[in-house]
């Protein structure tokens, strides 16, 4: 069984905006439910689990009725920092689980290509995440000033749905909680424990919405 793990806890702080991100409209239909779509519609996704904030559940259940009535969307509550919410997930996923896809919810445009892809090569790897290079020229700055150009030939930007073998992934996530290590993504747990994370190439088009200027785009993109 492979199951997609939509984390939609985001707080919206960035967005600059009362209502959560997953749950801003876009032409009448919340973030949200353009993501879950592309997971709902996958035929080798079996079983969609949304991770809330807790006083949101009830909505995020309104949501997943209304745009999809016809599928049993799993909604829990989340936890006060993503990696608790991460295992409250995990948890939840049914024991014959074999591949979990943690996906951000603000990130609709990831296509039905990537996830087939994605899960390919997971099947084998046991741990991948999709990646795109570095375009631009980075610089380290501190205290005002250019301290330096850092090479960016090696560097590459994270996105998701990050595809990993379910016991796998649960198990380094429960070591990962005796860590006091602020881990920014899934696949950084097993970097840390060095189990080795394999990459696949991608664009920059599965882009996340966390800013004003990324809800202009999506709104362009989607109408």
């Amino acid at each position: 069984m492979n199951v997609a793990l939509i984390m939609a806890g985001g707080s919206g702080r960035r967005m600059q905006s009362n209502l959560k991100k997953q749950y801003i409209e876009i032409h009448g239909k919340p973030l949200l439910a353009y993501t879950l779509a592309k997971f709902c519609e996958h035929s080798e996704i079996d079983k969609v689990i949304v991770v809330s904030p807790e006083n949101d559940v009830n909505g995020t259940i309104a949501i997943c009725q209304e745009y999809f009535p016809q599928q049993e969307i799993m909604v829990i509550p989340g936890g006060a920092e993503r990696q608790i919410s991460v295992i409250n997930g995990l948890k939840a996923c049914s024991p014959d689980t074999s591949l979990v896809l943690i996906h951000d919810a603000v990130r609709p445009f990831v296509t039905a290509e990537l996830i087939s892809e994605l899960i390919a090569l997971a099947k084998i790897k046991k741990a991948v995440i999709p990646c795109s290079p570095v375009r631009y020229t980075i610089k380290r700055i501190a205290d005002g000033r250019i301290l330096e150009t850092v090479p960016r030939q090696e560097l590459y930007n994270a996105h998701t749905p990050q595809v990993f073998d379910y016991e796998l992934i649960y198990k380094y996530h429960q070591k990962a909680l005796q860590v006091e290590y602020k881990f920014t993504d899934d696949s950084s747990i097993l970097e840390y424990f060095q189990i080795p994370v394999y990459y696949l190439p991608c664009d920059d088009s599965n882009f996340k919405i966390t800013q004003p200027q990324d809800l202009q785009q999506a709104k362009l993109i989607l109408k």
